[in-house]
């Protein structure tokens, strides 16, 4: 970000005459910065289990495998965050068991590195989510026209929601399909105490295309 020299504050989206990139749209913030809700949406979804296991999670994986035998509506991948995150910095996208085992291996190496909130920030600062955006800092922009730090509960779960496949589930384009994911969301987060069900009934109860803003020229809709 590029700011006046009369800026004396921070120089950030808010504030920019002009902004450079690759051809990422990308903005880095701290854990600190990333509301709970938003935090408790991805964990919820994603990796329950983030803070106990060593980078791969055995559980995770039977009971994803479980859920997905029984046809169950709440899903998690077998991957855990930590394993989701090298598969993107480090890997690529090929399906293989030989992939498989590579990212295991990395995911309990990293696990032994760093502690679980540095992975997690640089988790969020790194997932996909469609219209360009990669990570939440730039991903609450392009979606709600806010900063991350101002996103509440309604924004928090349709963006986990679109962390599997963001391509087939912006609201704009697939509304049927993001109400779906929100609402898978929103069920994982009341099994985990996060929220409660008059709070999930809100969110429910809410057309999907509230707040979601129409994206700009640069990025356009789809993966």
């Amino acid at each position: 970000f590029v700011c006046a020299a009369d800026v004396t504050e921070a120089c950030g989206p808010d504030n920019a005459i002009a902004t450079f990139s690759a051809e990422e749209d990308r903005i880095n913030v701290t854990l600190g910065e990333v509301p709970d809700v938003l935090v408790a949406a991805v964990l919820a979804t994603e990796d329950r289990d983030f803070y106990e296991h060593g980078g791969v999670d055995p559980v995770g994986i039977t009971r994803a495998l479980y859920n997905d035998v029984r046809g169950r509506g709440v899903r998690q991948g077998g991957s855990t965050i930590t394993q989701q995150y090298v598969k993107n910095v480090y890997l690529t996208s090929e399906r293989s068991v030989v992939r498989k085992v590579k990212e295991a291996v990395l995911a309990v190496k990293l696990e032994r590195e760093l502690e679980k909130d540095e992975i997690l920030e640089r988790y969020l600062n790194t997932i996909y989510f469609g219209r360009g955006a990669y990570g939440v800092g730039a991903a609450t922009r392009a979606y709600f026209g806010k900063d991350v730090r101002d996103i509440g509960l309604p924004e928090a779960s349709y963006l986990a929601g679109l962390i599997r496949s963001p391509g087939g589930a912006d609201a704009l384009a697939d509304p049927e399909e993001a109400a779906r994911r929100r609402g898978t969301v929103l069920t994982a987060m009341a099994q985990e105490g996060y929220i409660d069900a008059s709070e999930q009934a809100a969110v429910e109860g809410t057309p999907i295309q509230t707040n979601v803003i129409e994206p700009s020229d640069r990025t356009g809709l789809g993966p």
